[in-house]
């Protein structure tokens, strides 16, 4: 039996390739831009990704859409329903909002901003005393951030994002965020279909929890039954006091959801006449 020690000391002497955290290849100001695009031709409906990718200009499936894509959904603008290249997406409900010129833009906007989970750190790190120079925060980005460090271009290329969506948001320490979960999505993730990602739907419902949450506590619930002819049921649980915007986002979501639910009906139905 014989050896190629040349060759074995050849991959052992190769070092890994640093990989920095995801974060937004493109900043909120171009993700509305995108979303735009995609909303002027299928409103809020869903779409195969390669039809999506194209309405936003990039080749199907490419690096770079499948980054813009990342990148919309990190700042709540997009929802993707599957995996792989047989998934679709749809411009979310917060994203129709902020396209149509809604009267909740301005806050909506400020919420994306914060949304991706790099933005936030950075922004409850320095915002209190006013952000540093971009030596300061590509220091800690670099050398001394505990979840991931990053290569000197890609926290470049965060930190202008970053300034520019804060810029583009006017967003200001006295500014009300809504509480969000941490929040990491890759594209990797979505065209190989990771298990272990969260899918769009249970995204949803979170965040749907999240706001009435703010409305009144779950102690203070209150029931709706729908009894299903087939056999089961259908429950809705709320808090008996709601504010005008949390209702207003549950009716948005509730759409979705009565989507999703409509074609999940038709193909079951579907595949039981085959």
């Amino acid at each position: 039996m014989s050896v190629n020690l040349e060759g074995s000391k050849g991959k052992k002497d190769k070092k890994p390739r640093h990989r920095s955290p995801n974060y937004p290849s493109v900043t909120l100001k171009r993700a509305v831009e995108l979303t735009a695009a995609l909303h002027k031709e299928d409103k809020t409906h869903h779409v195969p990704i390669a039809t999506a990718h194209s309405r936003m200009g990039y080749s199907a499936h490419s690096s770079a859409a499948m980054q813009a894509e990342a990148a919309l959904k990190a700042f709540g603008l997009l929802e993707v329903d599957g995996k792989g290249k047989s998934r679709k997406v749809a411009v979310s409900s917060d994203g129709d909002h902020i396209v149509r010129e809604g009267p909740r833009k301005e806050g909506l906007l400020k919420n994306a901003a914060l949304r991706p989970k790099l933005h936030r750190e950075l922004w409850n790190k320095y915002a209190s005393t006013g952000l540093p120079s971009d030596e300061v925060i590509k220091n800690y980005l670099v050398w001394e951030r505990d979840g991931g460090t990053f290569t000197d271009d890609a926290a470049t290329d965060l930190i202008k994002n970053f300034r520019e969506t804060i810029g583009f948001t006017k967003l200001s320490p006295s500014d009300k965020i809504e509480d969000q979960e941490d929040e990491e999505f890759s594209a990797e993730q979505e065209e190989n279909g990771d298990e272990g990602h969260e899918g769009s739907s249970g995204q949803n419902a979170r965040k749907l929890r999240q706001r009435i949450s703010r409305g009144g506590t779950m102690s203070e619930k209150q029931e709706e039954v729908f009894n299903v002819p087939e056999g089961g049921e259908i429950v809705l649980q709320f808090p008996s006091s709601l504010t005008p915007d949390t209702f207003q986002d549950f009716q948005d979501w509730l759409k979705i959801a009565i989507r999703k639910i409509g074609r999940r009906v038709s193909d079951s139905g579907q595949e039981e006449q085959q």
